[in-house]
């Protein structure tokens, strides 16, 4: 009983960065390493957002737009949501790296179909769509981690890709998925505010904090393969054919 109360009085919070350290740390020094090779193309930084956007794009649908309303746990994060929500600003800045393909298409329309998404991202947004249909509660593992990275990191790869890529000092052409300067929000604020829904207000049950658990664990698990996939991208090889050269 002495252990069960001490393990309560840990924050759940706590809990999942305590519980997907080891995982977590080897996806941070997965993403440096990609991140050095992808800092060196605009369309291979293009095609890296790519692999992400369709994530952020599926949380805020599933978030704000299918249980915002009559989800009472997730309420509180359907309303935050709609006030730092990533997807149209990561789908601008596809659109400024890749601007339009061959035919004249949106590149950056590409991410909402299934057909053009690699496997894994098929596979990454499959189960997305499987633990909402379990308990909606659980995608919540994902907003934590997937917003908070941005919130608390966002603007020091912002500077990076700002001077990797030459962007003007004064503009966020580019860079929009990974700022907040513009309608002037707090990070640390809203950081603050994401930590208190997931330990106090959203109420969770035991079942539902241990499955956050396992998905927080399951969420770097993808990330990483994902990120792997970066290897595979035609732009790389032609890039690295380059240097071979």
């Amino acid at each position: 009983a002495e252990n069960a109360s001490f393990h309560d009085a840990i924050l759940l919070t706590q809990r999942m960065r305590k519980g997907s350290k080891q995982i977590h740390d080897k996806s941070d020094r997965l993403v440096n390493l990609k991140l050095a090779f992808v800092l060196t193309s605009p369309k291979l930084y293009g095609e890296a957002l790519g692999l992400f956007a369709p994530i952020y794009r599926y949380l805020e649908e599933a978030i704000i737009e299918r249980h915002g309303k009559n989800n009472a746990q997730l309420r509180c994060f359907a309303e935050l949501m709609l006030e730092i929500r990533r997807y149209p600003r990561f789908e601008s800045d596809i659109q400024f790296f890749l601007g339009k393909d061959e035919g004249g298409g949106d590149i950056a329309l590409r991410t909402k179909k299934k057909a053009t998404m690699s496997k894994e991202l098929r596979d990454y947004l499959n189960h997305l769509e499987a633990i909402e249909n379990e308990d909606p509660v659980l995608l919540v593992a994902y907003v934590y981690h997937m917003y908070m990275a941005i919130l608390a990191g966002g603007f020091i790869i912002r500077k990076m890709v700002k001077r990797a890529m030459g962007l003007k000092r004064d503009s966020d052409d580019g860079i929009r998925g990974l700022s907040f300067d513009e309608r002037n929000i707090d990070c640390r604020a809203i950081r603050t505010k994401i930590k208190h829904f997931v330990n106090v207000e959203m109420k969770l049950n035991k079942a539902q904090e241990e499955r956050i658990l396992e998905e927080s664990i399951k969420l770097f698990q993808m990330n990483n393969t994902l990120v792997s996939t970066i290897h595979d991208s035609p732009t790389l090889k032609q890039i690295c054919d380059k240097w071979i050269k």
